[in-house]
């Protein structure tokens, strides 16, 4: 039907609805009232959306996170900085980002920071000129799908009559 995810992860979730209500982990009860504890995962998306598109509920979410730990606040700040930097093309704030993000107390910003720097001629590139290629790597992408939907067993000749019969 679509699920992305494992049977195993279904059959872990079902198990924790069989218990009884009083037994059940605080995540799986009534959902309109509890609070659901906040993962890094789901933070870190937080954080990399712009401020205009947070509903008011990820928005005080946010601000919770942010009153809450001054650090948390600071990263906030810095990975805003870096999406207005990478929407906007302002490639020219890259190393005073860098530099900001190398002296968070944050390690993985840090290590960010870090990553970036091993190809700084790159990142500076994509962040300021307005070249992409999305498009080559969108069909390069669908090339490969349909490699791998005939599992190794035709050669280039099948290939090619199937990625010209899909156009």
């Amino acid at each position: 039907m679509g699920y992305q995810s494992s049977y195993t992860n279904v059959v872990r979730f079902l198990a924790q609805l069989r218990l009884p209500v009083g037994e059940r982990p605080s995540v799986y009860r009534d959902r309109g009232n509890a609070h659901r504890p906040l993962t890094p995962r789901h933070v870190a998306i937080l954080f990399v959306r712009r401020p205009d598109t947070l509903t008011t509920e990820e928005a005080q979410e946010i601000a919770r996170l942010c009153q809450a730990d001054p650090t948390m606040a600071r990263i906030y700040a810095l990975t805003q900085d870096f999406v207005t930097m990478a929407h906007e093309r302002q490639g020219e704030r890259l190393d005073a980002w860098v530099a900001a993000a190398s002296a968070s107390e944050s390690t993985d910003l840090r290590r960010f920071a870090a990553g970036l720097l091993l190809d700084k001629a790159a990142v500076q590139a994509g962040l300021t000129l307005e070249w992409s290629n999305g498009q080559t790597e969108g069909h390069i992408n669908r090339l490969k799908t349909v490699k791998r939907q005939m599992y190794g067993r035709a050669g280039f000749g099948l290939l090619r009559q199937r990625v010209l019969n899909g156009a």
